[in-house]
């Protein structure tokens, strides 16, 4: 076998694979949009296989659809499907408040600190760039993850990240709403270090079911837009 051959190949394929999740994240491409594997080749110049690698790695990731017969479409969320989403997320990153208690590195309690100085920063100055706070937020989150330090965790946590990423304008479209998330933030940080780990998972249990009435409240509003 030419393990050369092989190595490139995978270079190629994961290539291929973070910039389309980066570009289906970041809705370059709409929900319900097909990717079409002839297109991606020419457009990356390579050939289809690892584009093929590619898409059903992002199928299953949870990003992408296969629909046999048609094939690969951006996925459309529905509005239990988000707070299913969402439900997960809270067991996952409850477990990482409680954890730490007892697992947080001064690397861990060091970035938890330059997060909280980037937050107060944000609510000081009063940006309101969505692409700014989805960033601080997402590396927050995905933080509260790391810390259950446990491998199958870690696997999940990826997916749920990047499927948290695609729909987090519905909970973080208005400049007030996201200032107020960065406070309640704060809150959890400052309760986490202090030691309080009740009063944390009680910040955090409002701050969930806060972004998940405004999920529905968004789907009520298309669904009356659509009536």
């Amino acid at each position: 076998m030419d393990t050369t051959s092989v190595v490139i190949n995978s270079t190629i394929q994961e290539q291929v694979y973070q910039i389309l999740k980066h570009e289906v994240i970041n809705r370059v491409f709409q929900g319900g949009e097909q990717l079409k594997e002839a297109e991606l080749a020419k457009r990356f110049n390579v050939s289809r296989s690892p584009v093929r690698e590619a898409l059903h790695r992002l199928a299953g990731d949870g990003i992408l659809t296969i629909i046999p017969n048609r094939g690969i479409f951006v996925k459309e969320f529905t509005e239990k499907y988000i707070i299913d989403v969402l439900d997960l997320r809270y067991i996952l990153e409850q477990r990482g408040i409680q954890c730490s208690k007892e697992k947080l590195t001064h690397a861990a309690h060091d970035e938890l600190l330059g997060m909280r100085a980037q937050m107060q920063e944000l609510i000081v100055t009063g940006n309101s760039s969505v692409d700014v706070h989805s960033a601080l937020d997402t590396a927050f989150h995905d933080l509260i993850m790391k810390l259950n330090d446990n491998t199958f965790i870690a696997e999940v946590a990826e997916k749920i990240s990047a499927l948290n990423s695609m729909f987090r304008d519905l909970s973080l479209r208005s400049p007030e709403r996201a200032i107020e998330s960065q406070r309640e933030h704060i809150a959890m940080i400052d309760t986490m270090l202090s030691g309080d780990i009740d009063e944390a998972i009680k910040i955090y249990r409002d701050h969930i079911e806060g972004t998940k009435r405004r999920v529905v409240s968004e789907f009520e509003r298309k669904r009356t837009l659509t009536a």
